[in-house]
């Protein structure tokens, strides 16, 4: 039986936020690595397993209204 949690999928340009009540924006998902890139609002960056991804406690978030991207990111839109 899937549970609510296991449906949440990492999707690229979507917004997340994790226990810690860190927000971050998925940037990659590389399924064959089984990575996936995230950067958090603050503009740090991260890695993160797809399989600790399954038992993270990720809740899908909105985009921070305070969120700047990164410089040329409206350009390659």
């Amino acid at each position: 039986m899937a549970t609510e949690q296991q449906a949440i999928r990492p999707l690229v340009g979507r917004w997340y936020e994790d226990p810690l009540q860190r927000q971050f924006e998925v940037v990659a998902v590389d399924e064959e690595a089984g990575t996936i890139q995230v950067q958090y609002k603050d503009g740090e960056t991260g890695e993160m397993e797809l399989a600790d991804w399954r038992h993270a406690m990720v809740e899908r978030d909105e985009t921070p209204d305070d969120y700047l991207s990164a410089p040329g990111a409206d350009e390659e839109r």
